[in-house]
Order: structure tokens, then sequence, then C-alpha cells
């Protein structure tokens, strides 16, 4: 009897193991481009919005600012004089004691924030970055635009990112539009003489809500023993009454640090959280970006002031805006 090649049951079963390793190895790259993909979908977005942002204060910026001041008008965006002086003109004065900026000094940093603004209505932190209660809890400057008012449809049309496309539950755009994504802006002149030249961040958030800022929604803390020093690349910050802060890495933090000549208005992505390394109570965060000099050239470490604000997708330092 002729006997035919063939496989054993043995080899089989062999070569379909391999083929079921082969198969789960595939299949993870599946939810992990997904992933990706998601990531890059929305840091494309978020760079669309700071561009959109970035295009409008510089229109904003010529309009009621560089070109009212060449046509011998009055000036009367808030935001503009509070870089001289955060306490000229809010109804809710900040307690502490601010002198007004020199000429040869760095401006005070001001956020212009027209949906923050119009979401902590009459608060005392409608004037002021961050949410401690009670009282302000930085002494940075929130303050609106004269176009928004407090019109809360206007403060979110003008800050939020309009081309974005909503869906149904079967994937057909919707004629609404998502406005996922909205923004502030974050200006501080770096010489105050200089009144028409302004260093420009836009901060891009992913979904944050409209007229809704709950307690901790810009948590602020203060940084333990040893302060904030330039130049290395982590900071230990005391938690607040409402516990730690909330933060995971890819996150953003503020330096809102301003006392004397110190005028901080810097952001740093945290690359890790790690609590209770100085002692029961305390965060330690490792950051990205080595932390900055002091405004104020004539100290080094200082104690700092930090504001953890919610649902940042991105944080982006735009090309100053000009008398040009």
């Amino acid at each position: 009897m002729t006997r035919r090649p063939g496989l054993t049951l043995t080899e089989v079963l062999v070569t379909l193991g391999i083929l079921a390793f082969g198969i789960l190895a595939l299949l993870t790259l599946f939810p992990l481009s997904a992933s990706q993909m998601a990531i890059a979908a929305r840091e494309d977005r978020s760079k669309q919005a700071a561009d959109a942002a970035d295009g409008f204060i510089r229109s904003y910026w010529k309009s009621e600012v560089v070109d009212r001041a060449r046509n011998g008008q009055a000036i009367t965006e808030p935001f503009f004089y509070a870089l001289d002086n955060p306490n000229s003109p809010p109804a809710n004065p900040n307690p502490n004691p601010l002198t007004p900026a020199g000429p040869d000094e760095v401006s005070y940093p001001v956020g212009i924030d027209p949906m923050g603004y119009v979401a902590r209505g009459g608060l005392q932190n409608q004037n002021w970055l961050g949410d401690a209660n009670p009282g302000p809890s930085t002494a940075i400057a929130r303050r609106n635009l004269l176009l928004t008012a407090s019109n809360p449809t206007y403060a979110f049309r003008v800050c939020s990112m309009m081309d974005g496309l909503g869906y149904d539950e079967d994937g057909h755009p919707q004629p609404d539009r998502e406005l996922r994504y909205n923004f502030l802006w974050v200006i501080q002149r770096p010489l105050n003489g200089n009144q028409y030249s302004a260093n420009l961040t836009v901060v891009v958030f992913d979904n944050r809500a409209h007229l809704f800022a709950p307690a901790g929604s810009e948590g602020v803390f203060t940084t333990a023993a040893g302060g904030v020093v330039p130049g290395t690349t982590s900071v230990t910050l005391i938690d607040n009454a409402n516990g730690p802060p909330d933060l995971k890495p890819g996150g953003w933090i503020m330096d809102a640090s301003v006392g004397g000549k110190t005028r901080q208005a810097n952001f740093y992505q945290v690359v890790s959280v790690s609590p209770g390394l100085a002692g029961a109570g305390t965060t330690t965060l490792e950051l990205q970006s080595p932390l900055k000099k002091s405004t104020d050239p004539l100290i080094g470490s200082y104690t700092g002031t930090f504001v953890v604000p919610r649902g940042v997708s991105g944080v982006y330092v735009r090309p100053p805006l000009s008398a040009q």
C-alpha cells in the first residue's frame, strides 16, 4: 500500500499555536493604534484652536488697543490697564498689596478669560485666576472682553473653536457645531514701558464646561519648604483644603507667583506625580521643562503659588503681540 505524505496531528496543533500567537500580537495593535489616533486627533484639534485664538486676539489687540491709541481714542479694555496694576479697576479688589508696575519692570500677567469670567458671576474669583475659598487665591487678574460683555453666548462663541462638527450615534454629521475646544489667553509685557508689546500664551481646554466652574476647577497650591528653585525640574506642593492637586502625567500647572517684582505666569507640563515624598500632605511633581527664573533679578528661589486648571489639552507660547 502506498503511503501519502501529510501532517501529523502534533504538527497541526503546533502550527495553530504559532498562528494564534501571531493573531494575538496583531490584535493588540488595534487598540494601541486607536489610542494613538485619538491622541493625535486631540493634539491636532487643540493646535487648530490655538491658531484660531491667536488670530483673534491679534486682530482684537490691533483694533482695540493699537489703532485706538493711534487715532487718539481712549483704550477701554480692562485687561490693558490690569497689566499696569491688577487692582485697576475690578469690582472685587485683591487684598494683596500690589504696587503698579514701573516702566522699566515686567508688567503683571493678565488672563483674558471671557468664559471663566462669565461662569463665576459676581464671585471674588471672577476677577482673579484660581479658585480658593474664601477670597482671591492669586494676584493674577482675570479679565473679560468688552466685546463679549457678560453675555454667556458671546463668551462661548468667541472662545470656542467653531469648525468642529458634531455627530449623532450613527456617525452622521449634525448641523450644530461640536465646540469641544475652548481657550483663554495670558498676556504680559516684558517691559511695561512698551505698552503695545506683550508676550502671549494660549491655553486650550478640552470640553471645559460652559457656565460651570465648580470648586477646585482651578486649584491653588503653595510650595513646600525650598519653594521654587529655578533650573530644576521638580516642585513640591502643599495639599490644599480639597486635598492634593488633581493631576496626572501629561497635565499642566501654572506658576502664578506674584509678589513684589516677582510676576510669574509660566506653564509646565507634568511628567510624574508622587504623593507624599516630602512628607504627609504634600505632592511632588516632575516637570518636562526646568523652572524659570523669577522676574525679579535680585532673588533666586522663592515661595511659589501654583494653579492647577482642569481639562487643559495644550499650552502654546505664541509670538508677542505688537504695535505692528
